[in-house]
């Protein structure tokens, strides 16, 4: 069995790929992005609306997303604010984009 190996310019090309979906919308007083920690169960997929599930926490996503990008890693800005919204224990996390 063969072994893929993707090289380091391709993995950060990647990775600038979701950094820059993630920014969608986001800039110097706009909309950001937010991280949202709910309570179980996970929806199914993306498509899968939020039902029963608690927003604990919504934490705004710093513009730009990215710190830096290099040898095949990412590293998030400081995230700065977050809201906790109510009490109880986080499982899953969506991430919305600022659009």
């Amino acid at each position: 069995m063969a072994i893929l190996q993707i090289s380091t310019k391709a993995k950060n090309a990647r990775l600038q790929a979701l950094a820059d979906e993630i920014n969608i919308g986001s800039s110097s007083g706009s909309e950001n992005a937010t991280l949202v920690f709910y309570t179980s169960p996970q929806a199914a997929d993306l498509a899968t609306s939020i039902g029963s599930q608690i927003p604990l926490c919504v934490a705004t996503v710093p513009y730009p997303f990215e710190s830096s990008i290099a040898a095949g890693s990412l590293t998030a800005s400081a995230f700065s604010t977050a809201m906790a919204t109510a009490t109880g224990t986080a499982t899953w996390a969506r991430l919305y984009n600022g659009s």
